[in-house]
């Protein structure tokens, strides 16, 4: 059930949009309103909440919503709330975000590294992988290993001629199009 109130959200959301020609716009509006979300749970507990009236939470996320962000977006929240499908909004606004990359053919990778890579060496994987790949363009999406993973980072290392422990930097690449 979840998924399939995922899917058709996100699936008339990506169809208004194409048709509208605001793929761009309602792209960039969900990602933030994602991240906005997220960091705001007093708001999504409201929206899930059992014993809230859906006319309250509509006048909530009109309140928060309206003039801030497009019609299209507060019009979604509000079909959602009225049908006690608040408590999905994230879920779809990630399911919509996915299909957009899609559409646009734009590929996500996740880089380990056990040291921080600069913005030549993130521009040079980015680069291999568009000439291995048929993704338009790529979104990386790197960290580089900390403490937590120190178990990985000793099966990195050697003992060399004088002693001295070397760091071999390595990557992982995961690709797809979720």
């Amino acid at each position: 059930m979840a998924r399939q109130v995922e899917t058709t959200y996100g699936d008339a959301l990506l169809e208004l949009a194409l048709e509208e020609g605001s793929l761009n716009m309602l792209y960039e509006e969900a990602q933030a309103l994602v991240t906005v979300l997220q960091e705001n749970e007093e708001l999504l507990r409201i929206l899930k909440h059992p014993q809230i009236d859906k006319d309250e939470k509509r006048k909530i996320v009109d309140n928060i919503f309206k003039g801030r962000v497009s019609k299209d977006m507060v019009g979604l929240f509000g079909i959602m709330v009225e049908k006690d499908h608040g408590s999905k909004i994230v879920d779809v606004l990630h399911y919509f975000i996915r299909q957009v990359k899609r559409v646009k053919n734009i590929g996500v990778a996740s880089v380990t590294s056990a040291v921080a890579l600069t913005g030549a060496q993130k521009a040079s994987i980015e680069k291999r992988l568009l000439e291995t790949t048929d993704f338009a363009s790529m979104e990386l999406m790197t960290e580089w290993l900390t403490a937590v993973s120190k178990p990985r980072l000793r099966r990195c290392q050697r003992h060399s001629h004088n002693h001295k422990k070397e760091v071999f930097v390595f990557h992982e690449f995961k690709t797809g199009r979720d």
